[in-house]
Formats: structure tokens, sequence, C-alpha cells
């Protein structure tokens, strides 16, 4: 692994603990679909094309884990 994908999966982590913690927060539970809905809609109102792939590759990285849980 690269140093580039180290990094990302550090990012990763953390964008899905923010969405994790809006959703605590809205009082709505925290599930793969839900952190997906966040996610989506954090990368409609994102610019920056880095946050942008950020959050694409956050909301595969759930798909991923949908189809083949751990």
């Amino acid at each position: 692994m690269n140093e580039d994908e180290h990094v990302l999966l550090e990012n990763i982590q953390e964008v899905i603990g923010e969405a994790a913690t809006w959703l605590m927060n809205s009082r709505l539970p925290v599930n793969a679909d839900n952190l997906m809905m966040v996610l989506r809609a954090r990368s409609v109102m994102v610019k920056e094309k880095q946050q942008l792939h950020i959050l694409e590759s956050c909301i595969r990285y759930l798909r991923a884990r949908l189809v083949k849980p751990l």
C-alpha cells in the first residue's frame, strides 16, 4: 500500500466518523444506508475535487461492505 492510499484510508475513516456523528446528533440510526445518504448529500455541496474524491471513496467503501460484510 503506498502512502497516498494510506492517507486516503485515514480520510475515509474520518469522514465516516463525521457522518456518524451527524446521524447521532440528528437521532437517526447509524447504519450503512444512512451513512451513504449523508455522504451523498455532502458530495453535492462540496466544491473541492479532492474532498469530492474522498466522499466518493467513502460511498464505494460502504457499498463494498454491504455486499461483503466483515
